[in-house]
């Protein structure tokens, strides 16, 4: 009886690992702040407001979902937009979306990646792990490797390694804050994406 008891716990253990592992890499989503969301509270004090159009400016150039870090099986995309006559290295630009550390998306400050870009800028919206799938400083690890990326393939990019600027909206703003405050401080890099880069 006690073999049989055993037996059927460590099958129910075996069930129990399988689910989780086959669940690890589902990422939670929050959309509770996103542009429409926003929009419709805007509204309600400035009914003269307007979602900015999101149609590309003619002479930016855009490149969508590029993976810039790995961790294990999960991939963190970015969006990368850059002036059509690109003939010179140009400052770069990440652009970190707010939400409450958990929730948004890159998708949220396109529209400003584009303006950006237009205007002489390359600009890289970036994906980052939110609170509801990663504990801090995850989402630290993750924006540092994308400046890490951007360094790294800023020769193909035509970017200026050395001018390279980070801008956060709410939350956002909070990282990039974060970001430089921690400068230099090895527990706050990770351990992913183009470690040799800083």
């Amino acid at each position: 009886m006690v073999k049989a008891i055993l037996i059927i716990i460590c099958i129910f253990n075996q069930l129990l690992i399988a689910q989780e592992e086959r669940n690890a890499y589902r990422i939670p989503v929050d959309t509770s702040f996103t542009l429409f969301s926003a929009f419709q509270k805007t509204i309600k004090d400035f009914p003269s407001a307007r979602i900015v159009d999101e149609n590309l400016q003619p002479k930016v150039l855009e490149k969508k979902n590029i993976v810039y870090c790995s961790i294990k099986e999960r991939k963190l995309h970015l969006d990368l937009f850059s002036p059509a006559d690109l003939n010179q290295k140009l400052p770069g630009i990440i652009l970190i979306h707010g939400g409450g550390w958990r929730s948004g998306n890159r998708s949220m400050e396109i529209p400003m990646a584009r303006q950006l870009a237009a205007n002489g800028f390359v600009t890289a919206v970036v994906e980052y792990r939110l609170s509801p799938e990663c504990k801090y400083p995850s989402a630290i690890f993750d924006l540092k490797s994308s400046v890490r990326w951007m360094r790294a393939n800023s020769e193909e990019l035509n970017i200026d390694s050395t001018r390279i600027a980070l801008y956060g909206v709410s939350s956002g703003g909070h990282l990039a804050a974060m970001l430089g405050a921690t400068n230099g401080i090895d527990k706050f890099e990770g351990t992913s994406g183009n470690l040799n880069h800083s």
